[in-house]
């Protein structure tokens, strides 16, 4: 989806961003940090982010009775 972001306190300034993904659950907004720059938002934090259990992929070896790496998977499917 193409998207405008604009600066909160001055909507004179805005940049669009081709196909940005949206996830409603997600604590955070990913913006390329060029487009930040160029309305004049700056970074509030960079960091690592922690895996969670779930990103990890995980399956179960139910013979040794422990979670073993379930391997690659698609992040995002697009149609055309």
């Amino acid at each position: 989806m193409d998207c405008i972001v604009e600066r909160a306190t001055d909507g004179a300034r805005a940049a669009e961003v081709s196909k940005l993904l949206v996830d409603t659950g997600s604590e955070c907004t990913w913006i390329p940090g060029p487009v930040l720059d160029q309305i004049g938002i700056g970074r509030e934090k960079e960091g690592a982010f922690v895996r969670t259990l779930e990103g990890l992929n995980p399956t179960v070896d139910a013979a040794r009775k422990r979670l073993v790496p379930g391997g690659p998977h698609p992040a995002a499917v697009g149609r055309r």
